[in-house]
């Protein structure tokens, strides 16, 4: 860590309050940005006027603040049953920043689950058929085979026989 002088920290503190931003300062005093960073935090510099959050805004890292109008579509979008993320993509915000404005604004979703439950039986498995096409492919009368499958395959055992030859070792 750098040891800065008295006139050192006085001319970086003239510079932060004129409006300079870091990386300025840097160039101008011949050390890194991040040496300028940490003598500001240390000393609790800061720019005159500007906030953390007023400097995520300029260089587009934190989103406007909620519209009238996007509260609204918001609201009604809650009300269809819109999932956050669906609310989201519509209103090009992250799902979970509409979800969080929604319990501000006291929207509730949890009348509707997120995922629906299981069926208390699940249906018996379908029985697999062989994928077999016969026939021509591009004709209307082309069909599939539709025997049971050889386990582990996507064709019958006649089917599976033609598919998966076995030809001469090099």
């Amino acid at each position: 860590m750098k040891s800065w002088s008295a006139e050192e920290k006085r001319t970086v503190e003239a510079l932060v309050q004129e409006g300079h931003s870091y990386g300025q300062i840097a160039d101008r005093m011949g050390t890194s940005r991040n040496a300028i960073c940490g003598l500001a935090r240390r000393t609790g510099l800061s720019r005159p006027g500007r906030t953390l959050q007023d400097w995520g805004r300029e260089v587009g890292k934190l989103p406007p603040d909620w519209s009238a109008d996007e509260d609204a579509l918001l609201a009604q979008l809650v009300g269809l049953g819109w999932t956050w993320s669906a609310i989201g993509r519509r209103l090009d915000r992250a799902a979970e920043a509409c979800a969080r404005r929604g319990d501000k604004l006291g929207l509730s979703r949890s009348a509707r689950p997120r995922h629906p439950k299981p069926p208390a039986v699940a249906p018996a498995p379908l029985p697999r058929r062989c994928q077999w096409i016969e026939g021509d492919p591009s004709a209307d009368e082309a069909c599939k085979c539709g025997a049971p499958t050889q386990r582990g395959l996507p064709y019958c055992p006649r089917h599976a026989a033609r598919a998966y030859q076995m030809g001469p070792r090099a």
